[in-house]
């Protein structure tokens, strides 16, 4: 590409060095101008070869930039930077918005990091829901090994229909008991619950010293609650 250009160049550095210097003393002005312009004109036309050579190089590249922005290639690539700048708008939408972060514009690397920090407070809360999901699993296993033990211990105890009868019967015993109870003893004062429940008694069960001393303990319940 500047082999013109060197060349000419090299003429002329021959041509002085071989002695051309002396001899333009004794030459004559025209003969000194025609030598040089001559050799211009050689330098001037390799100079014009290589502008030209230039010129076709940058037209090819222009081509070139042309051809590739028309591929697949280019318009994959426009493609891809299009999914990016979706993502990024489809995780700030995703991300909750700060207080600080309100009114300013947020450029896609601050998106980047608030999603880490979302993401390290979702871990620690995970962490922690599963902490607290074993613990209620080991109370829910407690619970069913004392429901099956209640089951079995059912299962087990005696279902007879006399003991049945017999629940029944002091059932209704006491409860009249207790209803005549409430209607004759008189709860005003010691004195009247004194003699009104020593009164029940011996109406109830007059030859029965078993539940007499049942009655005088019922007496002296008021001053052992003191």
């Amino acid at each position: 590409m500047g082999a013109p250009i060197d060349a000419s160049w090299r003429s002329i550095l021959s041509w002085l060095s071989a002695g051309a210097l002396p001899a333009l003393r004794h030459a004559s002005w025209h003969a000194v101008r025609s030598h040089v312009t001559t050799k211009y004109a050689h330098c001037s036309s390799a100079l014009a070869g290589l502008r030209e050579e230039f010129s076709e190089l940058m037209r090819a590249s222009d081509a070139r930039l042309t051809q590739i922005a028309s591929t697949d290639l280019f318009s994959r690539y426009q493609n891809q930077l299009t999914y990016f700048q979706s993502g990024y708008s489809d995780l700030k939408e995703l991300i909750p918005q700060t207080a600080s972060a309100m009114g300013c514009k947020t450029t896609n690397a601050a998106i980047l990091f608030r999603a880490c920090d979302y993401m390290a407070q979702l871990t620690s809360e995970v962490e922690a829901n599963e902490k607290e999901l074993q613990q209620l699993s080991a109370q829910v296993s407690a619970l069913e090994i004392i429901a099956a033990q209640y089951e079995t211990m059912a299962a087990e105890a005696p279902s007879s229909n006399s003991s049945s009868l017999q629940a029944r019967m002091l059932q209704i015993l006491l409860d009249d008991c207790f209803s005549s109870f409430v209607e004759q003893v008189d709860f005003s004062s010691y004195a009247t619950i004194t003699r009104t429940l020593l009164t029940w008694v011996e109406q109830l069960a007059a030859h029965n010293d078993q539940f007499k001393k049942t009655a005088g303990q019922m007496v002296t319940l008021p001053f052992t609650l003191r």
